[in-house]
């Protein structure tokens, strides 16, 4: 895949998207299609559907870190209803610029998605790969969104996400697949598209699909091979007050490390004191919640093994869960002077930092996060101690560490 100025694309509302094949109507499909997923796994989460032949909680039991409590068992079918509302809303609400319908709840649903089980994936996405043309193929994908836009309704919206595996477009294919994931849709036929896209080499869909990737397959050959431990970075300054953290999936990545893009446009442009040697530290980068508090614990001491006991706090500079990772460093005692937050998911009920141990907490974010709706996560942090920084962008969870982006927006001013 061909990489794509995804965070320069324009947002565009309504179902008219999926009649578009430029670059605006394939980023607003994937936004859309991610907004289903995510809203068919919450009706599975909450258990709105019982009795209909699927796993209560399958969803956080396969991702082991979904905030999503699950209902109490009095609730009744309304008052589920009301709080999928309240949820999804928290989820989207928060710099989301595109329509993304609100779905009905339908007691039903969980069955559908039961029955969009591997063959059904199948056979959806073999219908719609064998329709008459290209032209054919996108008015019925442009029809079913129609439908989902006038109508809410969840299984129209199940038929939509399975219907865009077969899209001509390579981006939103992977969209739809993860949002399969989402809604519990898994196939061999979902892993292959995920896969491919996961080593697209294009920096904004690259995380989508390998956090997607994870949660359907934690165990998959991939997600071993992004957990392991990268060569030796090449020598730089061996001492400094700043750090780079990456996030899922990223440790073997070169943006981060000495001799990366970011890292050197940071050093050379920002902080001259930016750690460069070669025992950088890093963390597996595994989508869970162990991972990120191992990751914590891990930074906690690699800092005290190289700071003598008068050294001033350090600047930690966090991209995606590396941000969850120094949040919780700060629980295990870590004092940070400045915390930069890059693409961070805001999940406030479950992970902040220790507000008395850091000095002060700046965010930087795009709009329409891509990777944080298909998280689960909120779009920003409401917390008035963390200073919210919102980029006149869109789509690319990667773009918070793109240096040109850094340049034209001035960010090191805003430090």
């Amino acid at each position: 895949m061909k990489p794509q100025t995804w965070w320069k694309a324009k947002p565009v509302s309504g179902p008219d998207a999926f009649g578009r094949d430029d670059l605006e109507g394939q980023a607003s499909q994937i936004t859309v299609l991610l907004g289903l997923g995510r809203q068919l796994a919450l009706m599975r989460e909450y258990g709105a559907a019982k009795g209909k032949g699927l796993a209560a909680g399958a969803m956080a039991a396969q991702s082991g870190d979904q905030p999503v409590p699950p209902p109490p068992p009095a609730q009744t079918e309304a008052e589920i209803a009301s709080k999928l509302k309240e949820d999804f809303a928290t989820y989207s609400s928060n710099e989301i610029d595109i329509e993304i319908p609100q779905l009905k709840f339908e007691t039903g649903v969980v069955g559908q998605l039961q029955a969009f089980g591997d063959e059904a994936t199948r056979a959806i996405a073999r219908d719609a790969a064998s329709a008459e043309g290209s032209d054919t193929k996108r008015k019925k994908q442009h029809d079913l969104a129609g439908r989902v836009f006038a109508r809410q309704e969840p299984d129209t919206a199940a038929e939509l996400v399975l219907a865009e595996l077969a899209s001509d477009h390579e981006a939103v294919r992977i969209a739809a697949a993860a949002a399969a994931v989402l809604m519990d849709a898994h196939s061999p036929e979902v892993e292959r598209i995920l896969s491919a896209g996961a080593t697209s080499g294009d920096p904004a869909i690259e995380p989508l699909a390998r956090q997607a990737l994870a949660m359907a397959n934690p165990s998959h050959d991939l997600t071993k091979e992004w957990e392991a431990e990268g060569p030796g970075a090449p020598p730089g300054p061996p001492r400094g007050t700043s750090l780079l953290i990456h996030g899922t999936f990223a440790r073997r990545q070169p943006w981060w490390q000495p001799g990366g893009d970011y890292h050197t446009y940071f050093g050379h442009e920002v902080r001259n004191d930016l750690y460069g040697g070669t025992d950088r530290y890093d963390w597996t980068g595994a989508y869970s919640h162990p991972a990120r508090d191992l990751a914590a614990r891990e930074l906690v001491a690699w800092l005290e093994a190289r700071r003598g006991p008068s050294s001033h706090p350090p600047i930690l500079v966090a991209h995606s869960h590396g941000g969850t990772a120094a949040f919780l460093a700060t629980h295990y005692g870590l004092e940070i002077d400045l915390l930069v937050l890059l693409s961070v998911p805001a999940h406030p009920a479950r992970w902040l930092p220790d507000f008395s141990r850091v000095r002060r907490i700046v965010s930087f974010r795009v709009r329409n996060d891509w990777v944080i709706l298909a998280d689960g996560g909120r779009q920003r942090f409401s917390d008035p101690r963390i200073e919210e920084h919102i980029l006149p962008m869109s789509f690319d969870h990667s773009a918070t560490h793109y240096p040109d982006v850094w340049r034209e927006h001035r960010l090191a001013n805003r430090l």
